[in-house]
């Protein structure tokens, strides 16, 4: 089954999908990760109070997002609940596909994610495939097209609107960029490609015996 985290992981390094969804490398979350894990939970509750000076700051900014949104979000649960209202199936160019919602209003036609770092301009092509394929899913689940999603930084406050499901010539290269990602992981190409992220990556120690 493909996801927007599986897509992503591909177009960053092939090499770490190899381990991390083929071998299943076992992964061990980082500080910030479980950080992460405990805010988004908290919101999912509408608990925005907390005793750590960065973990209150960032469910501020949620708060302060979700004040300025339409009322009564649907909200992600947990990965565990099988009930869970933010978790989407589809279909995506014909490969089974799952998805999350961080929060979604269904009437409005908008929804979006939360990412506890930073706003970094220089990754919003992950960005608009995590939008495009949840997009996709939202279609086929209500029907009808999304008309904004939204990523919100907790971190520093920062906001993308996802531009892949609202202008017609990004979206076109996105479903490009996602239908390569798809061709190389139906092929099993499993190339190393050296980027930015590599210093943080998970399976770096296994990569770099590789080489």
């Amino acid at each position: 089954m493909i996801s927007a985290s599986k897509i992503n992981t591909y177009l960053h390094c092939p090499k770490q999908y190899f381990f991390r969804y083929v071998q299943e490398m076992p992964f061990v979350p980082s500080e910030a990760m479980r950080l992460g894990s405990k805010v988004h939970g908290k919101i999912a509750k509408f608990d925005f109070e907390a005793d750590n000076t960065i973990e209150q700051h960032m469910l501020k900014n949620a708060k302060k997002f979700l004040d300025g949104m339409p009322e009564n979000p649907i909200m992600e649960t947990t990965y565990e609940d099988k009930q869970n209202p933010g978790r989407f199936f589809g279909e995506l160019f014909g490969h089974r596909c799952i998805g999350i919602f961080d929060f979604h209003w269904p009437d409005c036609s908008i929804a979006g994610d939360w990412k506890t770092g930073k706003l970094d301009l220089r990754y919003t092509q992950s960005y608009d495939v995590q939008a495009y394929i949840l997009a996709e899913l939202f279609k086929q689940k209500y029907g009808k097209s999304l008309d904004k999603f939204y990523f919100k930084f907790l971190r520093d406050g920062g906001l993308y609107p996802a531009r892949s499901i609202v202008e017609s010539e990004l979206r076109d290269k996105t479903t490009d960029i996602i239908l390569d990602a798809l061709i190389g992981i139906d092929a099993n190409e499993y190339l190393k490609c050296k980027g930015p992220l590599c210093n943080w990556c998970d399976a770096k120690k296994l990569c770099d015996s590789c080489d």
